[in-house]
């Protein structure tokens, strides 16, 4: 398995089974990286392979682990979040990934996924923000402090494609004041939840 960071053993060293043109491709990129004079291949020059049409599992299997730094961990997680180790994962990392459009929503949130939990321990207004512009309906999903009211009439606003009730649903509809059932009310929507009497 050429992916992983622990089989790199040298620019001299690779060899596969697979004849496929992918591997015939990452063979002739190391036959050039021998080529280099050693004194160009630092850390630079290893984050400038992300600028080419190479898989991160590519670059993770041509990069030492010596260059493997900070900001080569941001260039994975931009590119495939799943791809960055958990103990490698930092506030920076998970909001550029988060606004990557190469990265899913549910890689960060889904309760199975590994980076959940960092992402809830790192996550602050702005990362919260970033979930509710891309998915409105994960809002109930986020630790309880992000259910503010403004944070909610957003999601709402934004989420015109979900149901209201998908969006609030986990909410005690009884707490809404005017403003958060006036925005349900302009959506229009076939299902506006049943409010409290004092609303109308």
């Amino acid at each position: 398995n050429y992916g992983e960071s622990n089989n790199y053993r040298g620019r001299h060293s690779y060899s596969m089974s697979n004849s496929s043109d992918k591997s015939k491709q990452l063979r002739l990129v190391q036959v050039f990286l021998s080529m280099v004079p050693e004194n160009l291949l630092d850390g630079a020059f290893y984050l400038g392979l992300f600028k080419f049409s190479l898989t991160t599992k590519d670059i993770d299997f041509l990069s030492p682990n010596k260059y493997k730094s900070p900001e080569y961990y941001l260039e994975v997680g931009k590119r495939k979040i799943k791809n960055v180790p958990v103990s490698k994962l930092s506030y920076d990392i998970i909001k550029a990934a988060l606004q990557s459009d190469t990265n899913n929503i549910y890689s960060f949130i889904d309760e199975e996924s590994p980076i959940r939990e960092k992402l809830w321990k790192v996550m602050d207004d702005d990362i919260a923000d970033i979930i509710i512009n891309d998915t409105p309906s994960k809002l109930s999903e986020l630790p309880s402090k992000f259910h503010t009211k403004s944070r909610l009439i957003s999601a709402l606003e934004a989420g015109k494609s979900r149901d209201a009730k998908e969006i609030c649903g986990k909410f005690d509809i009884n707490q809404f004041d005017d403003e958060i059932c006036r925005a349900i009310v302009r959506r229009n929507d076939y299902s506006c939840p049943k409010f409290a009497r004092h609303i109308w």
